[in-house]
């Protein structure tokens, strides 16, 4: 493994097994058996993480430290955002660097993922380096989804991570790094034939018979060990040495029998104490103080607590195993956390909350903001002192991880705090309560967690008990955006009746307008165009209003899906262009995106090329941003343009990944994409008829959407299924076509239909078909996430159909034009195609 990476293939590596395998003793092993041929930096990991990226920029600073030049060339890359994972490195900035304005926030996580990956890998072209990243289930997700990025370069970087299996620890996902570049180690416990050699090992001559064979007590006692301890080295180890200190072989070992403590039942716990009831007494008082702090804290912190130096209590303990250097030069760590929460367990709660609270103080006290994760967890711990103090402290922590788009990082501080203002008295406290529930909400459905609904649902039916009509209003607000409630085909009812009633109530009229704009989503895709416009013209209305550009920025983006008639076209790209300025004012990157999002449709329906620029726009943004259902809609809209520049291959990989995503956004509106980029793919491929089964079974599943119907005409009809088509057409035809919502699908339905007719030669529903979308020539179709081609060739088609051969070699000449400029090869040879059958002689 270790030449493989001398030669440039980068590797994550994962050391994985429960606490106390031994995961972080091979891996120092390990790193010490190389360290003459690559340099070795610690990134020890904590369950409550004081900086973004945390143990990268423990590794960092490590990496600093054994760097002989003052500002090494690994930090060239972006100085000002490493320093907010290397906090020290903020004077170094200042004495050699001219930093840009703005903040760490403001550029966002990903940001931050660039320069640590940058500088690592810079770092490792210098000279291979390995990263031990220590406890790395503590981690939070933003955190273990830099590996990833680390990986995917040419250096000789080892990232080598332990993790905890077993009860309270997270799975380990393998999609949160490269799958390719990951290799699992699993440790298992030791058999109880590995415990019996140990255990001959250390006890000498004394455990064998007089033939040689291990004595019949030490076989019992590996096998007791066996069965107690599962074969975890750190439990075998500690409860040897209790069962030499109880004398529990009758007259040594070898010479008698054996007999099991008494109280085995308790024994981890007690086992794990055992070796602390031999310090002094002042220094076991120390080790529980220090307990509150972590499994790594610094002395003075420790000092804070317990109101003088704790240096000859921590050399104590140090000389005894409990505790050990840390990875950075100012630290100490317990040699196992669970020594650590034995110690935390022996505490009265009384004990604890005033500890936790010396602790926020402490850290307050000397950096002000600078901890404000650390400061949270310990408020938060030491809530029955003062609730108020750890409900600030939790927002401010969790509005600086929303700042730096760590959302699950937020939702656990927001819920924190939710619990705290529970236990306040009176209306107020409830109050309190149910805000921290709406942030929480919010944050978990921008971290794609599916449980931000039943939070928001409650903290709406909350809302409306305290009778608060604004805080109403943001759950609806939080409730109603892109996700779970926003299916394919039916509007969601519990979100629909919560915006509603909030509309009805709200007095803010900035936050009407930005529920009415949100609420505007449950209706497209549900056949309910017309209120799905009618929300979002009162939301601009509203909006416009106001004058407050943050609330056009949260309302604009709406037009997407309200606006969608052929006839939106210059209205769409006015708004796109409006957003996009309005980010730039207020210097918001959602607004950027949505305005770029907006015109990339309108470009590409106007068969302009510039679509391209839009769309590498949009993605960018998306790395940056990384929200799940951004990512969702950047991952179809790179099937579209692949489908447009003819890379089928590509467009299907595309719209395949796109799935994943079904279980943090509506999964009938993901297959509704992923339904329809597919019949565009498979009608260039000549495949149709391998998705009558799934479009049938689509048209089922959402009746509400007529499109599918249509694409079960044109199915039909490539099959020659005449009497299908025919029918079909009639249903969505009736009352003229007055079941085809008057939005962006009914073109795609008509540009279906139309061809289907076409094809199965019927004059007189081609000629339908053809006075209806006659006014849309020139334009591409368009379903709202990609594109069946220029409606022309539907046009083309069906006059030549109803026998307009004039009128047919015009469109389809067009549809040719259009396609070639917009570099779609596909369609193009398409129309080309057409025209050549329509100048034969028996066409």
């Amino acid at each position: 493994m270790f030449e493989r990476i001398l030669s440039g293939q980068p590797s994550f590596v994962v050391i994985e097994g429960e606490a106390g395998i031994g995961k972080t003793t091979l891996a120092r092993q390990f790193g010490s058996s190389v360290t003459e041929r690559a340099r070795l930096v610690w990134g020890p990991c904590d369950a409550a993480p004081t900086t973004p990226l945390q143990p990268f920029g423990r590794a960092l600073d490590e990496l600093l430290d054994a760097d002989s030049d003052d500002f090494p060339s690994w930090l060239s890359h972006d100085p000002a955002s490493l320093a907010a994972v290397v906090p020290r490195l903020a004077d170094r900035i200042d004495a050699r660097v001219d930093t840009p304005g703005g903040t760490v926030g403001d550029a966002g996580h990903y940001r931050l993922f660039d320069a640590v990956a940058d500088a690592l890998i810079s770092a490792a072209r210098e000279h291979p380096l390995i990263v031990i990243l220590d406890d790395f289930q503590l981690a939070p997700p933003t955190t273990r989804r830099l590996v990833s990025r680390c990986v995917g370069s040419d250096a000789p970087l080892l990232l080598l991570a332990t993790w905890r299996t077993g009860p309270g620890s997270p799975p380990w996902t393998e999609s949160d790094a490269a799958d390719d570049a990951m290799e699992r180690i699993t440790l298992d416990g030791l058999s109880e034939e590995s415990i019996a050699r140990w255990l001959v090992s250390l006890l000498g001559g004394d455990a064998v018979d007089v033939g040689g064979d291990i004595a019949e007590d030490v076989s019992d006692a590996a096998q007791w060990l066996h069965e107690q301890t599962g074969g975890n080295p750190l439990f075998v180890r500690e409860l040897t040495t209790t069962l030499l200190d109880r004398q529990a072989f009758a007259s040594g070992p070898g010479r008698g029998g054996f007999t099991p403590p008494r109280d085995v039942p308790e024994a981890l716990r007690e086992v794990l104490l055992d070796r602390v009831r031999g310090l002094a007494a002042d220094t076991v008082a120390f080790l529980r103080a220090a307990s509150v702090l972590g499994t790594r804290f610094r002395p003075s912190d420790l000092q804070a607590l317990v109101d003088t130096s704790p240096a000859r209590q921590i050399a104590e303990a140090t000389s005894a195993g409990i505790l050990r250097s840390g990875p950075a030069t100012d630290e100490v760590e317990f040699t196992h956390d669970l020594v650590r929460r034995a110690l935390y367990d022996t505490l009265s709660p009384g004990a604890r909350v005033e500890l936790h609270d010396l602790a926020a103080q402490a850290a307050a006290d000397e950096s002000g903001d600078g901890r404000l994760t650390e400061i949270a967890w310990h408020r938060l711990a030491a809530a029955p002192i003062d609730a108020d103090a750890a409900i600030g402290a939790a927002c401010r922590a969790g509005d600086a991880s929303m700042n730096l788009f760590a959302f699950d990082e937020a939702a656990r501080f927001y819920e924190g705090a939710q619990t705290a203002a529970g236990t306040l008295p009176g209306s107020e406290g409830e109050r309190l309560a149910c805000e921290m529930a709406v942030r929480r909400g919010d944050a978990l459905r921008r971290a794609g967690d599916p449980a931000n609904v039943d939070v928001l649902v409650e903290a709406g039916r909350c809302a409306e008990s305290l009778d608060d009509p604004d805080l109403l209003a943001r759950a609806a607000l939080a409730l109603c955006q892109l996700g779970l409630t926003t299916e394919a085909g039916g509007s969601d009812v519990t979100a629909t009746d919560l915006a509603d009633r909030a509309l009805t109530r709200a007095t803010d009229p900035r936050l009407r307008a930005e529920v009415a704009a949100t609420a505007s989503l449950l209706h497209s895709l549900a056949n309910q165009p017309t209120r799905c416009r009618e929300l979002f013209e009162n939301a601009e209305r509203e909006a416009r209003a106001t004058n407050d550009p943050e609330v056009l920025a949260v309302v604009l983006p709406y037009a997407y899906l309200a606006l969608a008639r052929p006839t939106d076209l210059d209205r769409r790209s006015t708004i796109a262009d409006e957003l996009i300025g309005l980010g730039e004012q207020i210097d918001h990157l959602p607004t950027q995106w949505e305005g770029h999002q907006l015109q990339m449709s309108v470009r590409l329906v106007r068969g302009d090329p510039a679509f391209l620029e839009s769309f590498d726009r949009l993605a960018t943004l998306t790395e940056t941003l990384r929200e799940p259902t951004r990512m969702w809609t950047v991952h179809y809209l790179a099937a579209a343009v692949a489908h447009v520049r003819g890379d089928l291959e590509t467009a299907e990989r595309q719209m395949t990944s796109s799935l994943e995503f079904a279980e943090v956004v509506a999964t009938s509106r993901v297959m509704a994409i992923y339904g329809a980029e597919l019949l565009a793919v498979r009608a260039q491929q000549g495949r149709l008829g391998e998705l009558a089964d799934t479009v049938a079974e689509l048209s089922a599943e959402q009746p509400g959407v007529p499109a599918w119907h249509a694409a079960a005409a044109r199915i039909a009809a490539d099959a020659g299924d005449t009497s299908t088509v025919r029918r079909t057409f009639d249903r969505l035809a009736d009352n003229d076509f007055a079941e085809l919502p008057d939005d962006f699908t009914q073109t795609a339905a008509l540009h279906a239909l139309g061809r289907a007719a076409a094809a199965i030669d019927d004059a007189a529903r081609s000629r339908l078909v053809y006075d209806r979308l006659a006014s849309c020539s020139g334009l591409m179709s368009w379903f709202g996430a990609g594109t069946f081609g220029p409606l022309d060739q539907s046009l083309g088609e069906c006059a030549r159909a109803f026998g307009d051969r004039d009128s047919a070699r015009r469109h389809l000449a067009q549809a040719r034009d259009i396609s070639t400029k917009l570099g779609a090869p596909l369609f193009a040879r398409e129309a080309e195609s057409a025209l050549e059958n329509l100048d034969r002689p028996d066409s």
